[in-house]
């Protein structure tokens, strides 16, 4: 099971996601796409195209759950699943909420090659990052389905990462520093 959150609009990669995901089905691969999306104000037209894209592309191998999902809901779906994919485009500096909220599950990444992405997350580290196109994807999710100590690898160092973002680490960190000054 490949997961998908965030809100459902054009900039986040979801297209290139599903035509990734349809490839992979057409080389063998077992795959099943499940998305937990938000409308978001004045795009809601676009819920419909995701619908129709994913009923013609990938019929019966796609759940799409629209609605507001709390952290736990999302962290509970990661959890479940084999991978993450946040395929985003564009240019945005700002941090991703899904990436914090999914963090400790436990459940490799994949991101695409963004600024919103890159000051947070290391390549073949803690996320397998990709260009932001369907064979990009689509080889990203191959290697994680096909290199376990890669998986393995991604899960337990995204996981690491999550523990030293906590509040509790933050605030001992500041503590530190504080103490050091003289």
């Amino acid at each position: 099971r490949i997961f998908f959150h965030g809100f459902l609009r054009k900039h986040k990669g979801i297209e290139l996601l599903i035509k990734s995901v349809k490839r992979l089905i057409e080389e063998g691969y077992d795959i099943y796409l499940e998305i937990l999306g938000s409308p978001y104000k004045g795009e809601e037209n676009y819920i419909q195209i995701i619908k129709n894209l994913l009923e013609k592309e990938i019929p019966s191998h796609y759940e799409l759950k629209i609605g507001i999902h709390t952290d736990k809901e999302i962290a509970m779906e990661a959890s479940g699943s084999y991978i993450v994919v946040l395929p985003y485009l564009g240019d945005t500096l700002e941090v991703s909420g899904v990436l914090h909220t999914i963090m400790a599950c436990g459940t490799p990444v994949i991101v695409s090659n963004t600024p919103r992405f890159l000051s947070e997350l290391k390549n073949n580290f803690d996320a397998c990052i990709v260009e932001p196109n369907e064979n990009a994807i689509a080889e990203g999710i191959k290697k994680l389905l096909t290199d376990y100590e890669y998986w393995k690898m991604l899960s337990e160092n995204l996981q690491k990462k999550a523990l030293d973002c906590k509040w509790e680490r933050i605030a001992q960190m500041l503590t530190e520093e504080f103490n050091n000054i003289k």
